[in-house]
């Protein structure tokens, strides 16, 4: 389906989940290039426009701007000529420019919310939110899209499965993404102290992602950057410091007792890591401190 200028974009603004707002100059020249399928909708547009718009819409949209002439979108407030990602939401307001084109997906809420727990983004699954994405190979998108809008026999919904496959390689790949929670000032001042505080628990790093909204590639690369080592193996660092520190400073040094606290702990695996990181035995540190 294509349409173009003004009265039949106002026309048909319910299948792009827009509210339009006119400004004065209703000089418009618009044009679309819609493909729709069970999994959502993707298409092309050409603008000149002076508009603005609300989106109250239960699906994720991706908006990929090709080319906005010198002018950014104004996305609730923040200005951006980037890819970026609107969560399902009815509070966002979007400036448009004067002149742009862009792709524009629109995905199934449900299917789009269960690729993100499978590529553990969840971060994505809170409504009304908006993510900005700054290493965005415009290319890529654009050959791959105008691909599919000339293939009169191509399936859309693969169409829409390959380009939700490629967006969680750079979500999860993204250095603006989350920048907040990646940033190692919040490792130390959080993170670290959280898991000083649930030392004895069997925390996954799936446990960790949840727990602080952040993807699980991009809390990985981040934290390697940081400590050096994978987050897993930073906690279990921390258990054995724990353990000893209580083998060292309690009276009996009973290690039945101090080991009982962690959950899940294996024992005999948890002993060979011990001797392996310390060079001695849990028994032999308790020998050596009496």
């Amino acid at each position: 389906m294509s349409f173009t200028g003004v009265d039949s974009l106002l026309e048909n603004q319910s299948l792009l989940d827009l509210d339009i707002i006119p400004g004065k100059d209703l000089k418009w020249k618009s044009f679309f290039n819609i493909r729709s399928g069970d999994l959502g909708t993707f298409y092309f547009t050409d603008n000149e426009m002076d508009a603005s718009a609300y989106l109250d819409s239960p699906h994720y949209q991706l908006c990929i701007p090709l080319n906005t002439h010198g002018q950014d979108y104004l996305v609730n407030g923040v200005a951006t000529s980037q890819m970026f990602l609107m969560t399902p939401t009815n509070t966002l307001c979007a400036v448009f420019p004067r002149k742009f084109n862009e792709l524009h997906f629109i995905f199934r809420a449900d299917i789009f919310a269960e690729m993100a727990k499978t590529n553990e983004a969840y971060e994505l699954l809170p409504k009304n939110k908006v993510f900005f994405y700054d290493q965005c190979d415009v290319a890529v998108w654009s050959e791959m899209l105008f691909s599919a809008l000339n293939d009169a026999s191509l399936n859309v919904d693969q169409v829409l499965r390959k380009f939700m496959d490629y967006f969680f390689e750079i979500h999860s790949l993204s250095n603006g993404l989350m920048s907040s929670n990646l940033k190692k000032s919040f490792f130390i001042k959080q993170l670290i102290p959280y898991l000083k505080e649930n030392i004895y628990k069997d925390l996954a790093v799936t446990d960790m992602c949840q727990q602080f909204d952040v993807s699980r590639r991009s809390f990985e690369s981040y934290f390697k950057k940081y400590f050096g080592n994978s987050p897993a193996s930073h906690f279990k660092k921390m258990k054995l410091m724990r353990v000893r520190q209580e083998i060292l400073s309690t009276k009996s040094g009973d290690l039945s007792s101090i080991l009982s606290k962690s959950q899940n702990l294996h024992v005999a695996h948890f002993g060979q890591f011990y001797k392996r990181y310390f060079g001695e035995t849990m028994t032999q540190t308790r020998s050596r401190k009496t």
